[in-house]
């Protein structure tokens, strides 16, 4: 009976730890896919957003266009090697302009982008056709937008061409770690734009129009999703990460094969199976056995006396981390991965506690976790064991109270973190060099910048109106070029410093740091003749004063800068405590947001207005938000477009969560 009970018992432990290993392994995968597909979808949607805004800077500036405006196509057409040309074609289909003179005067009129447009004038959206061979056979896909004349008729579209060769680059950078992984862009039209690995090409342009992982996808309606099941492609049963883009009609896919993904946990099962097998046999022995010597009491005795030494064995060769201890933290049973992680023997275990396994700076977590278990009856969380060599041991541990012998245990298991660690500390170092990488760039670009800028200005100076009405136009061009791209580089080194620096928080005067504001602000808000009022007292947080200050200047300016025509701006600031948290708000009368917008403005780069009606980057806001983040806190808007509108920062009060001592103190009280 009892060795029954123990291998239903290897058999119950056996079944869960290699199903928990099943579920991890493909939730790891699931991560692992759906963080490359989302960073190919970053890439993607940046390199997109970049081909529009050329597109539309384009089409507004053909309208003036003139003899050497191909000459201008093919300085902007020159942004990336895959861009293989850049063509504005009129109402009738016919190349006016191009980046390559062999394609001026010839006709589009029967491509995809023109005869969409043509017969969809009001569609505002970019146009992105499949894949199709170009005048010299090379593989391209178009984008596009269309063209309207001052009476609101089209008119023809601008055109550019890139090569698939882009976007492969950025799939090629994401090819999952499991053998035969690839991943793929899909089209409007679920056309494949790109595919890794595809010798020849051989796949671009295929239609998976009855993709059923796909089309499953798509059905969802979710911008990224997980799913599984045998491709249409290669008839493989593969797990595939889809991530839809937000702004363009384009699906990124990260696939690998399912027998790929679980072939580390196919060994695994086998050793388990072998032990498992071990395990019964030597049931299956111990229970013959004791049926043959059953009559004899001392041999019986033995028997259980060799039963439970097996029970003991069991628990002490459980994977991971064992423990048992009393609600002093005095260590009662623990299994030899404990005594080996940790290098000291039995005895010195013995006469331990467990908060002294770990290092000092944790001490105090750990005891507020046993807490929280002895109270609630189980809890989980992190801490680093510190072993005798000095050996740091990251660890995720679970406990759950228990009674032993008429007094209150915690009983647990620990699993190793350290790969999990390793894999965060390698996306931190990627980030931060990503940061410094934004930062150098920038500050680099500076200087010949300037110089350009200097010899522009000159040249406008001397030259503008000695030349004909070209070369003011092309001299203005550059001039404001310059002047852009200097404010572009000055905003991005400000978000860099943002994002790398640490904010340093102590006990700050908000009314002071609104009024410091305001006074930087002093000339623009008499040039605008503005009113800012501070509504109330404003309270005192914990925070970076100068983040803070930088922060409610940029919301400001913002408020005095999109003004409504005609009317006096004002701006309020104020604030109300709300729970934990104080809720300052920035209200101004100008022009407002619409709703569908909320989210946009505070992305990098994103504006809502042309440079000519509104000046600026559209940084401003997403350093504003940037700031919030790193003081805990979160920003929002609210308007009523045309009437004005509402931007709330929610940022902890000093008094909003007790101090760590205290929660110690009181789980002290309660258990004596």
């Amino acid at each position: 009976m009892q060795a029954a009970l123990i291998v239903l018992i290897a058999c119950a432990i056996v079944g869960w730890n290699m199903a928990q290993a099943y579920y991890g392994t493909l939730a790891g995968a699931r991560a692992q896919l759906s963080a490359l597909a989302r960073s190919v979808a970053v890439e993607v949607s940046s390199t997109l957003s970049t081909a529009d805004g050329l597109l539309k800077d384009t089409a507004a500036l053909t309208p003036t266009a003139n003899g050497g405006f191909d000459a201008f196509l093919r300085m902007r057409a020159r942004i990336n090697g895959n861009v293989l040309g850049l063509s504005v074609a009129d109402g009738t289909g016919r190349i006016r302009f191009s980046s390559a003179p062999a394609l001026v005067g010839r006709s589009i009129a029967d491509s995809s982008d023109f005869l969409h447009f043509r017969n969809h004038p009001n569609d505002r959206s970019l146009f992105i056709s499949q894949p199709e061979a170009g005048p010299r056979g090379t593989l391209r896909i178009y984008l596009a937008r269309h063209l309207i004349d001052r009476r609101g008729r089209f008119a023809g579209v601008v055109q550019l061409a890139i090569s698939p060769d882009l976007f492969t680059r950025y799939l090629d950078s994401a090819r999952p770690s499991f053998a035969h992984g690839g991943s793929a862009l899909f089209g409007p039209t679920r056309m494949v734009l790109a595919r890794v690995p595809d010798p020849g090409h051989r796949l671009i342009g295929r239609s998976l129009a009855k993709g059923v992982l796909l089309l499953r996808h798509l059905a969802s309606g979710r911008r990224e999703s997980v799913q599984q099941g045998v491709t249409t492609m290669d008839g493989i049963d593969r797990m595939v990460a889809f991530n839809s883009l937000p702004r363009f009609p384009i699906t990124v896919a990260v696939s690998a094969p399912v027998a790929s993904i679980l072939q580390p946990w196919w060994r695994d099962l086998t050793s388990n199976l072998i032990i498992l097998a071990v395990v019964v046999l030597v049931a299956i022995a111990v229970t013959r056995l004791a049926g043959a010597r059953r009559r004899e009491q001392a041999r019986a005795a033995s028997m259980i006396a060799a039963e439970r030494d097996f029970s003991r064995t069991l628990v002490t060769s459980l994977p991971g981390l064992f423990y048992l201890f009393d609600a002093d933290g005095r260590f009662l049973r623990w299994n030899t991965n404990l005594e080996s992680v940790t290098g000291r023997s039995a005895v010195e275990l013995t006469n331990m506690c467990m908060a002294d396994l770990f290092d000092e700076t944790d001490r105090e977590a750990i005891d507020r976790h046993i807490y929280d278990i002895l109270t609630t009856g189980s809890g989980a969380g992190e801490a680093v064991i510190v072993a005798a060599s000095g050996r740091h041991h990251p660890y995720y541990f679970s406990g759950m109270r228990i009674l032993v012998d008429g007094r209150t245990c915690i009983i647990g298991v620990g699993q190793d973190i350290s790969e999990l660690k390793q894999l965060q500390r390698s996306l931190e170092v990627s980030n931060e060099d990503l940061r410094q990488f934004a930062y150098v760039a920038a500050h680099q670009l500076q200087e010949p910048l300037r110089v350009i800028a200097g010899y522009v200005q000159l040249l406008a100076r001397r030259y503008q109106g000695r030349l004909d009405a070209d070369a003011d136009d092309f001299i203005g061009f550059a001039v404001a070029g310059v002047e852009r791209m200097s404010s572009l580089i000055k905003d991005l080194l400000d978000f860099s410093l943002v994002s790398a620096k640490a904010p340093i928080l102590r006990p700050v005067d908000c009314h002071q740091v609104v009024s410091a504001a305001i006074a930087d602000l002093a000339v623009a808000i008499d040039d605008a003749g503005a009113k800012v009022t501070i509504a109330g007292t404003l309270p005192t947080i914990e925070g970076d004063g100068t983040l803070l200050a930088t922060l409610f200047q940029n919301l400001i300016d913002n408020a005095i800068k999109y003004r409504a025509e005609g009317r006096r701006p004002q701006v309020t600031i104020a604030a109300k405590r709300t729970g934990p948290t104080w809720e300052f708000t920035v209200t101004d009368n100008g022009i407002g947001i619409q709703p569908e917008h909320f989210a946009k403005i505070f992305d990098l780069f994103q504006r809502l207005h042309r440079q000519t009606d509104y000046p600026g980057t559209g940084i401003g806001l997403t350093i504003s938000r940037k700031i919030v983040e790193h003081h805990g806190g979160r920003i929002w808007a609210t308007s009523e477009p045309g009437q004005g509108s509402c931007f709330h920062i929610a940022l902890p009060a000093m008094d909003s969560r007790p101090a760590a001592d205290s929660v110690i103190d009181q789980g002290k009280r309660a258990h004596g």
